[in-house]
């Protein structure tokens, strides 16, 4: 997909990637207006929210583009990099204290490289997109494999030990770069006045800028209205050797954040902290880090750091951000003509301008979106496979539907596809077994799932689409209260028709 377009498809994607970033999306904005004051008016707190679901998107498709061959970098500008270039005269290394953004994880380290530094960064085996044993293992070299083109090299935590702050260390002493992210830690974190609310913090980069003298440098990597990601390197932030440890090291957030609140202001769509607010003065929520949730884990989807709500129902799975990672990864892909083209289809019947259609290839189809739309809204992802060998005009799907909160839906259904021009429609009767976990209760374990998708269809016969789903028993039995989906989805051709 070119780059130009793909702005327009987060804003589409995004009202169903804010589902990720939060348990309780009304409680979140709140929280996010709440802390902005009376600063951009404009803006509402859903608006803000909206904007960092885009963002995210975009961010995840420049990752995958990189991957693709040809060699294609986001475009960067550097802005004050003769602060690093003055550290480094200086004999005792640079600290590249790195804002906790979107494009602070690709573009700044492009914009590094770009400069022409070798830079040591920590990091852990958790960055990327998921925190699962599988996630770290498989999932995240997927991002991990593409930023370390740009990097010196990545030095992990992967306990609480000292070995790579000592390294880092080492590192500056030697007068290298180091760089580190500027967000809530697993160690000491500093809570600083933040607009009308409060910011967390680890301290650990100003720490290491006190213990060996390297020079602090804030960055800021955002992207303008261009297209642009700019890299800014803003004046050292002092670390006074003289003081105490802790009251340097605070001292030094705290003139960090004054820095920071700025570009917050001026880019709020792309700042990842606002799930660092702490109970401040204005505001009264918490934070949760946990590992990804069961269903991200089957389907390939997570968030990351999750802002939970004040009040937050029991039990409630957390996630960590990231925006489902296959979804995505087949419209970054597949669009752009990766996959082979859809092997021929058999037109079982025709009425004027409408298709009936009869074998075809088998499908692929994942989506994202919302669960129980009518009672109690939860954020939910589905695959399932369709048979593309047909008894007339209907097929065989197997699938599989999964909430945060740890509803389960497996189910075994027929389908049809009917198709005008390179609309498709695809209606579908399925049953099942539903585990409902601390989500909404449906009466039982069987139930009935009736579905029909709307999608264009590509060239190359892949699919993007709109999915409404009901789910209930039938009255099979004593309660059948009955729930709504809508999913956003895409499908991919595995093959020839058999």
């Amino acid at each position: 997909m070119p780059e130009r377009h793909w702005p327009a498809l987060a804003r589409v994607l995004s009202p169903l990637a804010v589902g990720y970033l939060s348990p309780n999306r009304k409680t979140t904005a709140a929280v996010v207006r709440r802390t902005l004051g009376a600063r951009l008016p404009e803006l509402s707190g859903m608006t803000i929210l909206r904007e960092m679901a885009a963002e995210g998107i975009i961010g995840f498709l420049q990752v995958l583009k990189c991957r693709r061959p040809g060699h294609w970098h986001p475009r960067v500008a550097l802005v004050n990099f003769e602060h690093v270039d003055a550290a480094l005269r200086a004999g005792r290394g640079a600290l590249l204290w790195v804002a906790h953004g979107f494009h602070g994880h690709l573009g700044a380290k492009v914009g590094f490289a770009r400069a022409g530094l070798a830079v040591s960064h920590l990091s852990r085996a958790t960055h990327g997109i998921s925190e699962s044993r599988f996630g770290t293992r498989v999932l995240n070299p997927i991002q991990a494999i593409v930023e370390d083109r740009y990097l010196g090299e990545r030095i992990l935590i992967r306990s609480q030990g000292k070995a790579p702050l000592d390294l880092l260390a080492r590192r500056l002493r030697a007068n290298g770069v180091v760089s580190i992210t500027a967000q809530r830690g697993s160690g000491r974190t500093v809570e600083v006045p933040f607009l009308d609310g409060g910011l967390r913090l680890a301290g650990g980069a100003p720490a290491l800028a006190h213990k060996t003298g390297a020079a602090l440098l804030p960055v800021f990597a955002f992207r303008n209205q261009a297209g642009v990601v700019e890299v800014v390197v803003e004046s050292p932030i002092g670390v006074d050797g003289g003081l105490p440890h802790e009251q340097a090291v605070d001292r030094a957030v705290r003139d960090y954040v004054r820095m920071l609140e700025p570009y917050v202001l001026r880019y709020p769509g792309q700042w990842l902290g606002w799930v660092q607010l702490f109970a401040g003065p204005r505001i009264a929520t918490h934070v949760r880090r946990r590992g990804a949730s069961r269903l991200m884990g089957l389907i390939v989807l997570s968030a990351r750091g999750r802002l939970a709500p004040s009040h937050p129902r029991p039990d409630v799975k957390p996630m960590h951000y990231r925006f489902a990672v296959a979804l995505l990864g087949a419209v970054a892909t597949a669009s752009g003509g990766v996959f082979a083209d859809e092997p021929g289809t058999t037109a079982f019947a025709e009425l004027g301008p409408i298709v009936i259609h009869g074998n075809e290839a088998d499908n692929l189809l994942v989506g994202a979106g919302v669960f129980d739309l009518r009672h109690d809204e939860t954020s939910a992802a589905t695959i399932e496979y369709r048979f593309g060998r047909k008894v007339f005009v209907v097929g065989l799907a197997l699938g599989l539907m999964a909430n945060v909160d740890g509803g389960l839906f497996g189910y075994v259904g027929t389908y049809s596809d009917l198709s005008y021009k390179k609309l498709y429609v695809t209606p579908q009767l399925a049953m099942g077994g539903y585990h409902g976990g601390d989500s909404t209760g449906l009466g039982g374990v069987f139930q009935f799932r009736l579905s029909l998708d709307v999608a264009f269809r590509f060239d190359n016969g892949h699919r993007l689409g709109v999915r409404g789903a009901h789910i209930s028993n039938a009255g099979v039995n004593e309660q059948n209260p009955g729930e709504d989906e809508l999913f956003l989805t895409y499908s991919v051709p595995l093959g020839p028709y058999l």
